[in-house]
């Protein structure tokens, strides 16, 4: 039996799906405090939110081949 962070690990965190489910949990988790009022709470949704958006474009543009959007085409 995979533990909680085995499972995330191994199977959710590998898929761009998965990754996009992490990111909305840690925003929905952000919006749910912010309307109960509990602001440090949002605030570390939002953070945790932001910063794995900004790892998961950071090892997505990684792999991604050169963008060529600004050379014109002949």
């Amino acid at each position: 039996m995979l533990s909680f962070k085995q499972l995330v690990l191994k199977t959710l965190l590998p898929s761009y799906a998965g990754i996009v489910a992490v990111i909305a949990l840690f925003h929905y988790l952000e919006i749910s405090a912010f309307s109960l009022g509990k602001l440090e709470s949002a605030f570390v949704g939002h953070t945790l939110g932001t910063t794995f958006m900004f790892l998961f474009d950071s090892v997505r543009k990684r792999g991604a081949p050169p963008d060529n959007s600004n050379h014109e085409v002949k």
